[in-house]
């Protein structure tokens, strides 16, 4: 009995001693980590490098000296400027005015020819010349006519080439926007790896005290695999960093407020090229043929000389009329014309119905980033909190504490990067938006809060 007694003392002081050593390694530990206390990583935004590539949505389009093959923007630049040229020079040809200079030369051969009352087997020659105006067929109303014709269906075709290099201007800055999605989740994936190696170091040295379990540690290292794997992923994709002013703007984009829909929708019809296009149609409807296209006449004076007979001098006037009336031709553009009326109106309903839509959106989206901003707040107060309770040293609550401020770390950096994703995604819709101006005088339809 006296042995037992004994021996249960020797163990309860030996469990008590190896208590102590784990508290005291538990202690150097907390010392060692006292890092954690830093708020150095807790930035709403990520430090992306920015530079100038004039990517930026807020580069004028109309005046840039460098051309660069390669670049959507600077291409789109390119066009407009001979676009503007080739607008004007459309607009300076002049109508043919239906006057020709006539010339004639005849030789008859094996052919008699009277000459008093006597006719000779004899060749003659008949020289003319003159100056006609034609009215109509090959003149000045017919000319007049087609110029009016190839005018609009230019237009036509520049309207068409338009909506190309706009939407070709608009995927363009779609594209970029995923290449600075690459950067972006490269930077977060770098910060979760990180963190997630100094929990793994943490991990460890509490395993070797007994406070954790080793499944704990593994998982840990199953996370940094994880995040090793995407990183080595995005360093292989190519990947773009925003200039400055983008990068501003997308920082800044939850402030950013839409100029009055009513005002955007009036701005937006002055130069849609949808509603212009279904104009050009209409003025090509009057282009289908009519009664007076088929009608020739002109006027004539010259001046001939015939072998024989000397100088001929005459004037004239000659017109052929035709039979046939086209009667339903009125009818037919009326009713053309009242086509186009009604998809212009149908367009007008679309249009109206895609700026409400985008306008919403665009506000859902900044409303939900500016309550992920309020989160990521309370997330920033609650490290702080628990900073203050490790500075105290609870001991028997640090383990805890550890534990939350590094979910606290976590959660804090996946918030982030969901913000900057809401943000480029709401940057999509402000380019969507932009497109519906043709990208064109940007700057007048926003205000940043503040500013």
């Amino acid at each position: 009995m006296i042995k037992l007694l004994i021996s249960f003392f020797f163990l309860f002081n030996f469990t008590l001693y190896s208590k102590e050593i784990k508290k005291e390694k538990y202690d150097i530990y907390i010392n060692n980590n006292h890092t954690l206390l830093e708020n150095t990583d807790f930035e709403i935004y990520p430090k992306i490098n920015t530079f100038e590539n004039k990517n930026s949505i807020f580069i004028d389009l109309n005046n840039s000296d460098v051309y660069d093959k390669n670049n959507i923007s600077s291409i789109f630049n390119k066009f407009n400027s001979k676009n503007k040229a080739y607008n004007k020079a459309l607009g300076n040809q002049h109508t043919f005015l239906g006057l020709y200079f006539t010339g004639e030369y005849q030789h008859f051969l094996d052919k008699y020819e009277n000459i008093g009352n006597e006719f000779y087997l004899d060749s003659s020659n008949k020289y003319g010349a003159g100056i006609r105006w034609d009215f109509f067929d090959k003149g000045y109303f017919k000319s007049k006519k087609e110029k009016e014709k190839k005018i609009v269906e230019t237009r036509l075709e520049n309207l068409q080439l338009r909506t190309q290099f706009i939407q070709h201007e608009l995927n363009n800055r779609i594209f970029n926007s995923k290449l600075y999605l690459n950067e972006i989740d490269l930077i977060f994936n770098k910060q979760m790896l990180a963190i997630y190696k100094d929990i793994y170091k943490k991990r460890k040295n509490l395993m070797s005290t007994g406070f954790i379990d080793v499944e704990d540690v593994q998982n840990i290292s199953m996370k940094i695999e994880f995040y090793q794997n995407y990183i080595d992923h995005y360093i292989r994709q190519e990947r773009l960093s925003m200039d400055k002013d983008l990068f501003y703007f997308i920082n800044n984009i939850e402030k950013v407020v839409l100029i009055n829909k009513k005002e955007f929708i009036k701005m937006m019809k002055l130069d849609n090229i949808a509603l212009k296009t279904q104009d050009v149609f209409k003025a090509r409807a009057d282009f289908f043929p009519e009664y007076i296209d088929n009608v020739r006449a002109y006027v004539y004076a010259k001046h001939e000389f015939l072998d024989y007979y000397g100088n001929q001098e005459s004037i004239g006037f000659n017109i052929e009329i035709p039979i046939d009336m086209t009667p339903e031709r009125d009818q037919l553009i009326r009713l053309q014309k009242e086509r186009y009326n009604l998809n212009q109106e149908a367009i007008e309903v679309r249009l109206y119905q895609k700026v409400t839509y985008l306008y919403q959106h665009f506000s859902y989206i900044n409303t939900r980033i500016k309550g992920m901003k309020s989160e990521l707040n309370f997330l920033g107060k609650q490290r702080s909190n628990i900073n203050k309770k490790l500075q105290m040293k609870l001991i028997s609550q640090t383990e805890s504490l550890i534990r939350k401020m590094d979910i606290n770390r976590l959660d804090s950096t996946r918030l982030r990067h969901e913000i900057i994703k809401a943000k480029i995604e709401n940057y999509l819709n402000f380019l969507n938006i932009c497109n519906l101006i043709n990208f064109k005088d940007i700057q007048t339809i926003i205000r940043i809060e503040g500013n």
